[in-house]
Order: structure tokens, then C-alpha cells, then sequence
């Protein structure tokens, strides 16, 4: 089975906010919250070591996410009114990771250097995990979604100190940049935000242009002077068939293909497959609406160069939402199958499945 990486998982979120522990199997915490508020709150989990293994996920991209305040719910704890605010949350999370490794180094490691990442990476390309006899560290490189734990924005230099070397500006709305949903912010980037690009340039830390409106997205690809610009959990407006700011459009494709970047395509029903019933079932949502966003991404570049996997497992949705034949995350290999069927050949599905992403960190820690 070829390895995976996934570049958008929000583990740090999820531990805090609902205890969830990411050592355990995504059925023994399914169990333990079936009596609670977690799945009506943020979906039943698809994650968990064992699962990691099964599904052979090397590295994911770790994810600081915190919700702004017009965006929270009621019940929600990890939200920020102010940057001071989104900065201690923003370290909360950054320590989760690093206890999460340090206390379970067979299980868990951090990536802050192209030294950490190779001997992750080395021990899954070399043989399989054959859960459980023969299991591999799941490698966490540090990514931080929405910008705004940044009271100033020469902090980001202690932020790439802690190894956080990719950076999406926005979530749902903030100072520097417009979002894909949230109304609370600017429709285009701001002076500070296209300070914040240039901070980023000089600091090489890496775009993620997710989140963005299609405006400022576009304007964020022409500004930046950085060497790795990508998209880490998105969908292509094209193919789901409705006119969603949160999307990208094929323009936009084109010019992270023209960047030499890379596209993560996240696996929630409502991104895959536009115009769906409000009471929509797992079942309407297939495994090939999954490939179809791929194969476009894929069209447009002329090779399998530029799309990957950017899952958002527990982010915000869980299993009733995303397609008919994922259960766990495990369940990615069952792409392989998928996308043969589509034409494509063992070396393309691991290109799609991790070497793309492999190309990108590599980049960016080197």
C-alpha cells in the first residue's frame, strides 16, 4: 500500500476542546462518546493511531486552529475576541503537539527540520506498518490556520523557532485578507496583511492560500515572493457544481500549477458534490466524487504533479459527512482502487498520495 501524507488535520483542536486522544482507535473513541454532546458538536472522530497505521499516513500537517468570535459556538472554548487572546490558545495548542510527541515518541514526531521529516518519512518508505505487529511514528508538521494569534507580526520568528514553517492568513475572517465564509473581515488584503506576506517571505515560511475568497486568494499568489505556495484542504468549484467563495477555481488551480504548488483535496460531502439535499445522506456522496476533484486538478496540470490529500478529518465534520466508504481515515487506500479504475498508474497514485507533499515539505525544511 502506498504511504500518505495529509496535509490538514486539527489534532491539537479537537484534544483540547473534547479530550479526544489520538492514541486510542477511532472506535474505542467513538464508544466513549457515543452518550455525549462531541458528535452532535463536531461529528463522530475518524481518527486514531491504529488507523494511522492500517492507512499507512506518514506525516499530516498538524493544524494551530482557533475560532474567531463571531464564529463560535455556544459551546466552544477555544476562540479568540483579540490577537493577545488568539496567542495563548495559539501556544495551548503548539504545547498539545509537542506533550503528544515528546510523552509518545514510538507513535507520535514532531517535525521542525528536514532531519526530523526524512527519518519519518524513511521508516514508512522503506517498509509498510503492519498494524499491530510493525507500526511507524506518524510524523506532525505545524501549520497555522488563520494568522491571528499574532499580536505583532515580527512573532512569527518564534513561531518558525517552535517549527511552524506554513502559514494560512485567514479562516473565517480576521485583519489581513478576505475569506471564504465568515463576513467579518476585509473582501481584499489589507497593508498588514500584505505585510504579513512579505514577513513570511523573509522568514520562508510557506502560503496556504485555503480560506481564501477567490480575490484575495489570487492576490495572495501574485504578492508573495515565497518559494512554496499550496492549498491545504480545498475543493474545485467547477466540479461541485455551485459558486462557492471557500472553492477554487480553475484560475486559481492554474496559478498554483504555474507556482509549482500543490492542492489538497478534503473529503466533506459538501465541498465534493454542490446543490445536495439539505437532509443529504452519506450515501449520496461516493468515493468517485472524491476522485473526481482530483482527476481535475489533474487535468488542467497535464500530470498528477499538483493535487494530494487535505482531509480536515475532525474539522468541524465527521463520518456522516464525508463519502459512502470512509469510515476511518484508513479508508484512504481505498483510493488506490478508485483512481486505478480512472486510469491512473501505481507511480501517479503515489504522487497523489504523498510524494507531492513530500516535494513541498522538503522544500520548505530544507
Amino acid at each position: 500500500m502506498p504511504w500518505i501524507i495529509d496535509a490538514h488535520q486539527d489534532m491539537a483542536y479537537n484534544m483540547l476542546e473534547f479530550q479526544r486522544d489520538y492514541r486510542r482507535s477511532v472506535f474505542d473513541t467513538r464508544k466513549i462518546e457515543k452518550n455525549t454532546k462531541v458528535p452532535d458538536q463536531n461529528g463522530e472522530t475518524l481518527l486514531g493511531w491504529p488507523e494511522y497505521q492500517m492507512g499507512q499516513i506518514a506525516v499530516i500537517f498538524g493544524t494551530l486552529y482557533i475560532t474567531p468570535q463571531h464564529a463560535a459556538k455556544g459551546w466552544e472554548g477555544q476562540f479568540w475576541t483579540n490577537p493577545h487572546e488568539a496567542r495563548k490558545l495559539h501556544l495551548q495548542q503548539y504545547h498539545a503537539y509537542r506533550d503528544l510527541c515528546e510523552d509518545n515518541p514510538e507513535m507520535f514526531r514532531l517535525i521542525s527540520s528536514r532531519s526530523d521529516f526524512d527519518e519519518v518519512l524513511e521508516r514508512w518508505s522503506s517498509a509498510p506498518a503492519e498494524y499491530p505487529e510493525t507500526t511507524h511514528p506518524v510524523g506532525i508538521a505545524l501549520s497555522m490556520e488563520g494568522a491571528e494569534g499574532l499580536p505583532h507580526l515580527d512573532d512569527l520568528v518564534e513561531w518558525r523557532d517552535r517549527g511552524v514553517r506554513m502559514v494560512g492568513p485567514v479562516w473565517g475572517g480576521g485583519r489581513y485578507c478576505g475569506a471564504g465564509f465568515g463576513g467579518q473581515e476585509p473582501h481584499e488584503f489589507t497593508t498588514e496583511g500584505y505585510d504579513l506576506l512579505n514577513v513570511m517571505t523573509a522568514l520562508g515560511i510557506a502560503l496556504d492560500v485555503s480560506h481564501m475568497n477567490h480575490h484575495s486568494l489570487l492576490q495572495a499568489i501574485e504578492a508573495y515572493q515565497g518559494d512554496v505556495v499550496y492549498a491545504s484542504h480545498i475543493a474545485c468549484e467547477t466540479v461541485n457544481g455551485e459558486h462557492r467563495e471557500r472553492l477554487i477555481t480553475d484560475e486559481g488551480i492554474e496559478h498554483i500549477i504555474e507556482r509549482d504548488g500543490v492542492i489538497g483535496i478534503v473529503p466533506a460531502n459538501a465541498f465534493l458534490r454542490g446543490n445536495l439535499p439539505k437532509k443529504s445522506r452519506k450515501e449520496d456522496v461516493s468515493l468517485d466524487d472524491f476522485a473526481a476533484h482530483i482527476d481535475h486538478v489533474c487535468q488542467i496540470a497535464g500530470n498528477t504533479r499538483h493535487v494530494a490529500f487535505g482531509t480536515d478529518f475532525d474539522g468541524g465534520f465527521g463520518l456522516a459527512s464525508v463519502p459512502d466508504g470512509l469510515n476511518t481515515i484508513a479508508d484512504l487506500q481505498k483510493m488506490n482502487s478508485v483512481l486505478t479504475n480512472k486510469g491512473y498508474n501505481e507511480d501517479e497514485i503515489q504522487d497523489i498520495f504523498g510524494r507531492n507533499w513530500q516535494r513541498i515539505l522538503e522544500n520548505i525544511f530544507r
